[in-house]
């Protein structure tokens, strides 16, 4: 799922006119189960090559240096549910101001109106916008000359945010808000409240996967399970199927994360090089 020859073939098959949704999915499925031959694989990662994705966004932490791509899915790992919220406005925010012809689609699965507009607040402060003086209470650290009354608060008309009642995310519904609003940049700010089973969650998923691979999506899934994940390595449940297909994963840890993790590594080198003594 997902490779260049795949989408090469969906949007010839989109281009060559309307059809209707049951034809154009058999369609699709007859396109992508054609046997090939290897000139045709070849030639597709030459056209591929020759078309490098573009870079939406870079997340910079204390370490390193994480991208998103167009196009792509991107998980964003964080234990601390009002630090996603917070990251994921922030990334919603900077997207459809950095892209007005893209529509930017948030779903919310977790956060309060509360939560939310402090998420949104917070996303200003971190994009260095000025804020209103009646929404200082949601931004601790702000200076005095963050904040101007005479601004106009910032409204992208492509930037949409649908609340998703925690754990009533369907495939279904992501498939039709996604088309209602034409998105091009999704964003799911909690996997684990948009369902609470496995089935469902898995089920999500697997919905995002599709429609990320037909309509060529730009994709951000934030997750509040701390497990070793990397990009293209399979795992268990539904974070371990999208972590199969994810070009980038970015950890957002607490400092006492960090701390262990630090420790965690420095204690596997000292392991290490006491084996290699031992040899």
């Amino acid at each position: 799922m997902g490779t260049y020859l795949e989408r090469q073939q969906i949007m010839s098959l989109m281009e060559s006119g309307p059809v209707e949704t049951g034809a154009m999915q058999a369609r699709l499925m007859d396109a992508v189960r054609q046997p090939l031959k290897l000139d045709q694989i070849f030639d597709a990662a030459r056209a591929g090559a020759g078309h490098p994705r573009e870079r939406l966004i870079t997340y910079q932490d204390d370490f390193h240096q994480y991208h998103a791509f167009e196009g792509t899915l991107t998980l964003i790992m964080s234990r601390e549910l009002k630090k996603s919220v917070e990251v994921a406005s922030a990334v919603a925010l900077h997207l459809a101001l950095k892209y007005p012809k893209k529509p930017v689609l948030l779903f919310n699965t977790f956060a309060s109106a509360e939560l939310l507009t402090s998420g949104f607040v917070n996303a200003m402060h971190l994009l260095r916008l000025k804020i209103p003086w009646t929404f200082q209470q949601y931004v601790k650290d702000a200076k005095p000359g963050d904040f101007d009354d005479s601004i106009e608060l910032p409204s992208p008309d492509n930037l949409f945010v649908l609340d998703c009642p925690t754990s009533t995310l369907t495939p279904e519904l992501l498939e039709a808000e996604i088309a209602r609003v034409g998105a091009q940049i999704v964003l799911l700010n909690s996997l684990e409240f948009a369902a609470f089973s496995d089935y469902r969650k898995r089920a999500v998923a697997e919905g995002l996967l599709a429609l990320r691979n037909r309509l060529n999506l730009s994709v951000f899934v934030f997750s509040h399970e701390l497990r070793p994940i990397s990009p293209h390595c399979g795992g268990r449940g539904a974070l371990g199927l999208l972590s199969a297909f994810t070009d980038s994963v970015w950890p957002i840890l607490n400092e006492w994360e960090r701390k262990k993790w630090v420790k965690r590594f420095k204690n596997d080198d000292d392991y290490e090089y006491e084996i290699q003594k031992t040899k």
